[in-house]
């Protein structure tokens, strides 16, 4: 079995990159992005009228906040992703795991 994380800044083609993988290799698309926010809101007690304010206000999104400890938004969801991938191929143990992260791409052969 192979897991592929992708991920990276908004439009870089995640998404497509996933159609074709599916398409071409089989496989599930899963999409982790609404999840990892929730969790990380949770995690750092954001407020909810925070969160109703970055589910409007995209720009919101990059800009530095107390809230995710002076970095953005964006930044602490890219820093929970990159460790949940980590994780899951800590505990892989059916054969390759792919990680491309921020477009560079890892191979952790797992035994």
């Amino acid at each position: 079995m192979r897991v592929v994380f992708l991920n990276g800044p908004p439009g870089c083609g995640k998404d497509t990159a996933a159609r074709f993988a599916v398409e071409r290799f089989g496989g599930v698309h899963l999409s982790v992005a609404a999840p990892v926010k929730r969790a990380v809101h949770e995690l750092l007690a954001v407020p909810a009228e925070f969160v109703a304010e970055l589910e409007h206000t995209s720009a919101l999104k990059d800009v530095a906040s107390p809230w995710f400890f002076g970095q953005t938004p964006r930044q602490a969801y890219i820093a929970m992703t990159e460790t949940l991938a980590c994780a899951l191929a800590a505990l892989h143990k059916e054969g390759p795991f792919v990680l491309m992260l921020r477009g560079r791409h890892l191979v952790r052969e797992t035994s």
